[in-house]
């Protein structure tokens, strides 16, 4: 309960503290995401190979620069021209498949690690492989949900801002910076829905109403500098392995594994922290938490195992390690 109070406090030494606590469990459930959704995407491509927009995708992709700004716009009107003359419902079948094997198997594992992280919480103990299994709840389906509409409502915000005029870099990055905004301003119905058990309306009012815009360009700020320096460090752990040969590729895999383990772990930290920072919380030691927002009428309940004795011995630990040496 501890981390509760730590959130409303100093909320970034908090988030810090979490995400350290939960990388372990985190580094589990991420490598085994990263191995199905990479197979499940797999799948879908080879189940389409021998379509014909397949084989005309991969030719135009061949050879082309992802940080190129000119082969981008390239492929951008490729696929305009493309759908002007080919058949949509290959297409349009094609990229919904990709789009609900990613959103199914992102929400389920979002699922599981939001479990670990509320265990860390209200409990002080995880682990991996149980919040696995209790992930196939109904808070799944509400979680996907909840992506589905986060990402349909970003999406077509930056899609209408970008159509004044598809060639403009300026403009183009301004949709995508309001997408962000507007993404950050939403992601707290999450744990809304996962540790407060507020419906899918009310998740999203009180994510709405909490995370203003001040504080989504102060997240955003402060993601973009993290990805900065993710890739920086990045690139120079690939130029530093790629000096060991043959072991340069295992090694690089095992390091992207660390980092996304490291930034999801920081992300999870985040969400739980935008929750719990603004709810109202009171805890019923060794009973029940009893979550009341202003949001939902109702106050919900997210139960909690431990009892007097060990939340006693979980502060006496942390006031050990605050004293100075």
């Amino acid at each position: 309960m501890i981390q509760i109070e730590a959130f409303k406090e100093d909320v970034w030494q908090a988030v810090w503290s979490h995400a350290k606590a939960i990388f372990i469990p985190m580094l589990i459930v991420g490598t085994m995401m990263t191995v199905i959704l990479m197979g499940g995407l797999m799948a879908v491509v080879s189940s389409m190979s021998d379509s014909q927009f397949v084989k005309d995708f991969q030719e135009q992709v061949e050879g082309m620069h992802p940080d190129s700004y000119e082969d981008i716009l390239e492929l951008q009107q490729w696929m305009m021209e493309y759908m002007q003359s080919a058949d949509m419902g290959v297409i349009f079948g094609f990229l919904l498949l990709i789009y609900i094997v990613v959103v199914i198997i992102s929400g389920y594992f979002l699922n599981a690690e939001m479990i670990i992280s509320k265990d860390k919480i209200l409990e002080g103990k995880t682990n991996a492989f149980s919040a696995l299994g209790q992930a196939f709840n109904k808070n799944v389906f509400y979680v996907i949900l909840l992506l589905i509409i986060v990402g349909l409502v970003s999406s077509i915000i930056s899609n209408l801002i970008g159509m004044i005029n598809p060639a403009s870099f300026g403009l183009q990055f301004i949709a995508s910076i309001i997408s962000a905004l507007i993404t950050v301003r939403l992601l707290a119905s999450i744990p809304a829905r996962v540790f407060g058990g507020l419906n899918i309306m009310d998740s999203l009012k009180f994510s709405w109403k909490n995370i203003t815009w001040k504080r989504s360009i102060y997240v955003v700020l402060v993601c973009i500098v993290g990805l900065i320096v993710f890739g920086l460090a990045m690139l120079l752990i690939n130029l530093l392995i790629s000096f060991t040969g043959a072991a340069s590729g295992p090694l690089f895999v095992i390091f992207l594994l660390l980092g996304n383990a490291f930034a999801s772990s920081l992300f999870i930290a985040m969400l739980a922290a935008s929750f719990f920072r603004y709810a109202d919380v009171e805890v019923v030691t060794g009973e029940t938490v009893t979550v009341e927002t202003e949001i939902s009428l109702e106050s919900t309940t997210i139960e909690s195992t431990e009892t007097p004795e060990e939340e006693a011995r979980e502060s006496d630990q942390d006031s050990e390690e605050d004293k100075p040496e």
